[in-house]
């Protein structure tokens, strides 16, 4: 199939996700996962997050059936790295939405979904998670005291903002899961993580107040703390 006309079909695509149907949305899944895995697809960037952004979209407005959270997590995970791979600047705008999406299949009660969520959150950081950002990140934290702050926080703040909530009591049931993701970020950010995640660093702290009967966590705060 050519490249112009595999993209012109995947334009429709979007029109039959507002469809909501599940068998509909199944098949569209696995027909992106598939281009995304296959080296040689000529997949528009632009069409393809355009789509990401729907299936993160419908994600945050709590879909909870359990194979539609956990296809949808592998594909925003997959799709996204690809999107990356071929339009850094285009991937990296995204970047904070699927993340809050990920963060919210995350939550969610279903074992299997939680976990694609999981994976496809480690893999976003280790692969889509750039110098650049973390360096615009930094020079914005250092400019907060004078008139060169931007308007507001960027890219990599934003991200480290889901980061930091993934360990409020909401996500106490899966705080197993979010440690790891917590960890992942510190090994990332490295050095750096001190001045981008201090309200996880806090966080951490105060949970190794907890005491041991009601915190049995406290071998994976000190390894996050041993990670930085």
């Amino acid at each position: 199939m050519s490249s112009k006309y595999l993209n012109n079909t995947l334009k429709y695509f979007k029109s039959l996700l507002e469809l909501h149907q599940p068998l509909v949305n199944r098949r569209i899944t696995d027909g992106l996962n598939a281009l995304c895995i296959h080296p040689t697809a000529e997949v528009s960037p632009e069409v393809l997050l355009d789509l990401l952004g729907s299936f993160a979209t419908s994600v945050s407005a709590n879909e909870s059936c359990a194979d539609t959270l956990t296809f949808t997590a592998r594909l925003l995970g997959i799709g996204m790295r690809r999107v990356y791979s071929v339009n850094r600047e285009l991937c990296v705008v995204k970047l904070p939405v699927i993340f809050n999406s990920l963060s919210d299949v995350l939550g969610s009660e279903h074992e299997e979904a939680i976990r694609a969520a999981l994976e496809a959150l480690k893999s976003l950081i280790h692969e889509c998670i750039d110098e650049n950002m973390i360096k615009q990140g930094l020079d914005n934290i250092s400019s907060s005291n004078t008139d060169m702050r931007r308007s507001g926080p960027t890219i990599i703040e934003k991200i480290c903002a889901t980061i930091e909530s993934l360990l409020t009591y909401h996500y106490a049931a899966v705080w197993d899961m979010s440690f790891q993701v917590v960890v992942a970020m510190f090994d990332k950010l490295g050095c750096y993580s001190s001045h981008l995640l201090k309200g996880t660093l806090q966080s951490l702290a105060d949970m190794q107040k907890l005491p041991d009967e009601d915190f049995p966590y406290r071998r994976q705060v000190t390894f996050a703390f041993g990670v930085i």
